[in-house]
């Protein structure tokens, strides 16, 4: 990415079981940036939930659910937020809902006829867009060639970090 400081670079395979483990330690790395700052759980909070939704989200619609295919997960520290890119080679974002979701605009909740006083039944799919939506302050979706790109950035005030990534733009 070149754009900060790379802060840790992870490659898994398409499988649902992979996700937590590179969550954890993607999570373990912008906290260390975060040592000290009031806000910290709060955003590694949002970092799980983002990343873990985008992660699964490629893996189940980008892979259809194909195992062994690769996903990059690069994750760089800059003044004031957290910049991660996800990089795959499976079937692209639908256009019309890769510009929603980049322009942060509405993405519909599934319609699934859900009923607030009955949880029970709650539908458990068609949450993910919104969910990467509600925890993250931008994303982007691009793609280059067959390569697909999904950048989530996550924004925190500045901590004092300064000095640990200084000359970041």
């Amino acid at each position: 990415m070149a754009w900060g400081t790379l802060l840790t670079t992870h490659t898994i395979k398409s499988r649902f079981e992979e996700v937590g483990p590179m969550v954890d330690r993607v999570v373990a790395a912008c906290c260390q940036r975060l040592v000290g700052y009031p806000g910290s759980d709060d955003i590694s909070d949002a970092i799980r939930l983002g990343l873990t939704e985008a992660v699964n989200n490629i893996i189940e619609h980008s892979y259809r659910m194909e195992p062994d295919h690769r996903l990059i997960i690069e994750v760089e520290g800059r003044r004031a937020k957290f910049v991660i890119l996800i990089r795959d080679m499976g079937r692209p974002f639908p256009e019309p809902l890769a510009t929603r979701l980049c322009a942060m605009g509405p993405v519909r909740p599934p319609q699934t006829g859900f009923e607030p006083d009955d949880l029970e039944h709650l539908s458990e799919g068609g949450w993910g867009l919104m969910l990467m939506q509600g925890t993250m302050d931008q994303i982007k979706v691009t793609r280059t060639g067959r390569e697909n790109r999904l950048i989530l950035e996550k924004k925190f005030e500045n901590c004092g970090c300064d000095a640990a990534i200084a000359g970041d733009p």
